[in-house]
């Protein structure tokens, strides 16, 4: 296992940050701001096995809407590290071909404005 990674991190309404981080459990929690739940994302980026870890209740906590998945179905709300994933279930860097793939999943995922006031008004309903 790699003791230091390129991952990449999606905050609500930033830019995606690629940073080099301690391959941690730790670091991933502080990264979301809580327990983490892997994250299904598409199926070009699993073919890559690029995975996806955000906070396990960033909805009941009213974490701000990051983007989109499951074709406009649900988001994904709170901050998001972006990993690759090794043979043994473990993580290791991203590549650049990997990153590319990201921001390109991102942009086809992107929420605007609207969708954010619509999301944050039925997220508080269900809350």
């Amino acid at each position: 296992m790699e003791k230091k990674i390129i991952v990449a991190i999606k905050e609500p309404d930033k830019d995606l940050e690629v940073k080099e981080i301690e391959n941690t459990l730790e670091n991933f929690q502080s990264a979301v701001g809580g327990l983490i739940e892997s994250i299904y994302l598409n199926e070009n980026l699993d073919k890559q096995n690029v995975s996806a870890f955000g906070n396990d209740e960033a909805k009941i906590l009213l974490q701000e809407p990051n983007f989109w998945i499951y074709d406009k179905q649900d988001c994904i709300c709170g901050s998001v590290v972006f990993v690759k994933g090794d043979d043994e279930g473990g993580c290791i860097s991203l590549t650049e071909e990997d990153i590319e793939a990201i921001k390109v999943f991102l942009q086809e995922n992107e929420m605007n404005e609207y969708d954010k006031v619509v999301v944050r008004k039925a997220i508080k309903e269900m809350f």
